[in-house]
């Protein structure tokens, strides 16, 4: 989820990232580090699984971050002159040097903007000799807007714990899924019963703690949930491809008796009421990654 913060009077959003990614600009290329002396960063890459194409987020309290080449092993930093160029030269210990931070701003759930701490300006292309990195742009123009490519092949979410506890549930109206008329055609009062059928509409997403999805798709095992009188329950168990907060939505064909007391010689309709609503449920679950640029796996428990 997005936070909120507040620095010397001024409102920001805390924008949080996935841990190892790529940036794509508008040129269609990748970021990728330089073989050169001076570190430089150039968007000219088409794999974004190339070593040089790697970057690690490390990401402060305050909601700043720094960007490391994975390359290189060293972080961004603005150069101070003329072009405000970004190379990858500061250390590890320099998280104190504002041309080393950066903000992440979220345009979309694939793109965002990095603007410098030191001078205020979004990082963007700049094409000269090549399409290097420089943090000179006033506003998120088109070349200041990074697609993120998260740089994870595969991953599975299992072992999947609900905290029923905390669930929600909210946004709750009422809601009319059918009706049967009931008629007696005899001499005397009748009790009278028909069935109703109707359709059930379920719709479900997983979401997660980082602000950017970028559409990367995952395996998803365990249980869903579903809410019957106002209480969660489990519903099924699925193993299945999703992508964080894209929906999905299930139908299904339900019915019901409905039964009254009906007059000699009348009829009665009578409707099935029920509710639609919407809940969230936090959950802790185990994810397997698997490395893009290396193949390596990594296993961790999140919440």
């Amino acid at each position: 989820m997005d936070h909120h913060y507040n620095c010397n009077g001024c409102n920001v959003t805390i924008v949080k990232l996935p841990k190892r990614l790529a940036l794509k600009s508008n040129n269609g290329k990748f970021l990728k580090s330089v073989d050169d002396s001076y570190h430089s960063l150039d968007f000219a890459s088409d794999d974004p699984n190339a070593t040089k194409s790697g970057l690690e987020i490390q990401a402060l309290p305050s909601g700043e971050i720094r960007v490391k080449s994975v390359y290189y092993k060293q972080f961004w930093k603005r150069a101070n002159d003329g072009d405000q160029t970004v190379y990858a030269v500061a250390g590890e210990k320099e998280t104190g040097n504002k041309d080393t931070l950066f903000w992440p701003v979220k345009i979309s759930e694939k793109t965002i903007a990095l603007r410098c701490v030191a001078n205020g300006k979004y990082c963007s292309r700049n094409r000269m000799y090549y399409d290097y990195l420089h943090a000179a742009a006033d506003t998120m123009v088109d070349e200041a807007r990074f697609e993120v490519k998260e740089l994870v092949s595969e991953r599975k979410i299992y072992d999947v714990e609900y905290r029923v506890d905390e669930a929600r549930i909210y946004d709750s109206e009422p809601l009319t899924a059918g009706s049967a008329t009931l008629k007696n055609e005899g001499e005397k009062e009748a009790l009278l019963s028909d069935k109703v059928v109707y359709e059930e509409t379920a719709t479900y997403a997983v979401t997660r703690s980082e602000s950017v999805t970028a559409g990367l798709e995952f395996t998803f095992e365990g249980s869903l949930t579903k809410v019957v009188s106002f209480k969660l329950e489990m519903s099924r168990e699925v193993s299945e491809k999703m992508e964080w907060e894209v929906s999905k939505s299930e139908k299904t064909t339900q019915e019901a008796t409905v039964s009254a007391l009906v007059p000699a010689r009348s009829s009665v309709k009578i409707s099935y009421a029920g509710s639609k609503g919407k809940y969230s449920v936090p959950f802790s679950y185990t994810q397997r990654d698997i490395d893009s640029t290396t193949g390596k796996p990594t296993i961790t428990r999140a919440r």
